[in-house]
């Protein structure tokens, strides 16, 4: 099989938008004071979990640390599994009308590079800002409040 770059669009010019599994490498990213690290998505206007689709050629590590660099422009160091989150009654309907079923591999990260640089966000980032639990924006999926939950009560390799 010839390896593709970018494996999510090559899989939906086959398929189309009907349902496909979705594997997802996903940081958690606290500062020093507890609050955690989301960003606001250009595609539904809502806040999410950094992190994104993992490619054919990298394993879930190399995909989040790489999704985390292009949504912040942060390097970042995964260091504990959160857990693994794949409930079969899951499922993700993009803006676009593409469905998948996600299956997220989600890391406890740490900032080893950077700062925050607002005026250059990528486009698929409008904002990125740190939130304490009792001050969380509309957050984009049932799928990320699950993880964000489990992520402040700091639990660890969860699988759903």
């Amino acid at each position: 099989m010839v390896e593709k770059k970018n494996y999510i669009s090559w899989i939906r010019s086959k398929v189309g938008k009907e349902l496909i599994f979705l594997n997802f490498a996903v940081a958690v990213i606290f500062d020093e004071s507890g609050r955690m690290l989301l960003q606001k998505r250009s595609d539904s206007k809502k806040w999410g979990l950094l992190g994104g689709h993992v490619e054919l050629n990298e394993s879930f590590k190399e995909g989040v640390i790489r999704e985390v660099s292009e949504e912040t422009g942060l390097t970042v160091i995964p260091y504990k599994l959160l857990g693994i989150y794949s409930d079969p009654k899951s499922r993700t309907v993009y803006p676009n009308g593409d469905v998948g079923r996600p299956v997220a591999v989600v890391f406890y990260c740490k900032i080893v590079r950077g700062k925050i640089d607002r005026t250059r966000l990528p486009k698929e980032t409008l904002d990125l800002k740190y939130f304490r639990r009792n001050e969380l924006p509309e957050i984009w999926n049932n799928h990320s409040k699950r993880i964000i939950k489990d992520a402040f009560e700091k639990k660890e390799a969860v699988c759903y």
